[in-house]
């Protein structure tokens, strides 16, 4: 039995296969949760089809309630791009999370900061989750950061805020996301350096 990337990508399709021919690949060459998320980060742009603007079907229903009043708001992802080599992959983003996010590091004439979420389905399943920032008035993305600590004492108190960081695979997607939408990537590099977020190993 196959099984991985490797055997996936070996088996992958052509414009003549049956349909048959594309459910036995899939059974042959399963993919587990963190061969899904190598491949989207390692993947780039030209990977990638981005759907025209429309309806993506993947709205968040929540119910908000103020005094007598009750309405139900409606999030989604704003884009849909599926894998070339396979469309049994698809990745969404957009879908907004938390607003009016602070960071001292990141000072830009808009500041207005936003935390989002992009989303990769696998056969139309949830399979994984990444976070990221929007920042600048929506001018690039950025991986959403977590703020060391560093012990200054003995006591747990006795703390004093360290640098920005995250992970390197949050950096690859956030360039993904930038090359996706177009952006030029000299942009999103100088919008790294000004954020002051230190790259750690995943």
């Amino acid at each position: 039995m196959f099984s991985g990337l490797g055997c996936w990508e070996g088996l992958s399709g052509n414009p003549g296969e049956s349909a048959q021919g594309a459910r036995v690949r899939q059974y042959l060459c399963p993919m587990n949760y963190e061969e899904i998320r190598r491949l989207v980060i390692a993947s780039s742009a030209d990977d990638w089809a981005v759907l025209p603007a429309g309806p993506l079907y993947l709205d968040q229903l929540g119910e908000v309630s103020s005094g007598d009043r009750h309405w139900i708001e409606v999030g989604s992802h704003h884009t849909l791009a599926v894998y070339r080599p396979d469309v049994s992959l698809r990745l969404a983003w957009g879908l907004a999370l938390d607003g009016d996010l602070t960071f001292e590091e990141m000072t830009w004439p808009d500041p207005k900061i936003t935390r989002h979420v992009a989303d990769a389905f696998w056969q139309g399943s949830l399979v994984s989750r990444w976070y990221y920032l929007v920042v600048d008035g929506g001018r690039c993305y950025l991986p959403d950061p977590e703020r060391e600590y560093v012990q200054t004492g003995e006591s747990p108190l006795d703390v004093e805020a360290g640098p920005l960081t995250a992970k390197t695979s949050e950096f690859a997607l956030a360039r993904l996301l930038n090359s996706l939408a177009g952006r030029d990537d000299r942009e999103g590099r100088r919008y790294l350096e000004q954020s002051g977020i230190a790259e750690i190993p995943d």
